[in-house]
């Protein structure tokens, strides 16, 4: 598990959700989730960072020159007033780390990112997350 501040709304783990939150299986799509996501984090005051793959004569590629090959997490957040750096890896309700996206996921929990994996089943975590502790439905 990933190194987190507990002095932060961005502690919330899965395992610590809030007293009486529900958690329904949504099927939706790893890219409307994205969009779910990323509009989440807008709304909260968050940069973001995602890199696309495009399809190139050799199959989907990702542009980036980064050591480490595939696998990077989906999204990198940034909010400068939290001074907090989140990455995370975005699946679809069945959607499961490859071997590449879960080397990343140990360099990085390593190294003390603060890193996770977000389901659609997420989606009050994230908007606890994003946009901090009154944000919660609950």
């Amino acid at each position: 598990m990933a190194r987190r501040s507990t002095a932060d709304p961005a502690a919330l783990t899965k395992a610590s959700r809030p007293a009486g939150s529900v958690v329904l299986p949504i099927a939706i799509t790893e890219p409307e989730w994205q969009a779910t996501v990323a509009e989440i984090a807008k709304i909260g005051g968050w940069k973001r960072a995602h890199f696309r793959p495009a399809r190139t004569d050799k199959g989907w590629r990702t542009p980036g020159q980064y050591e480490g090959g595939k696998g990077w997490p989906d999204l990198v957040l940034v909010h400068p007033h939290r001074q907090l750096v989140l990455f995370r890896e975005l699946k679809s309700a069945r959607g499961r780390l490859d071997d590449d996206q879960a080397r990343w996921r140990k360099w990085l929990t390593e190294a003390g990112a603060d890193y996770d994996v977000w389901t659609p089943a997420d989606e009050e975590l994230a908007i606890h997350v994003l946009l901090g502790p009154r944000a919660s439905r609950r």
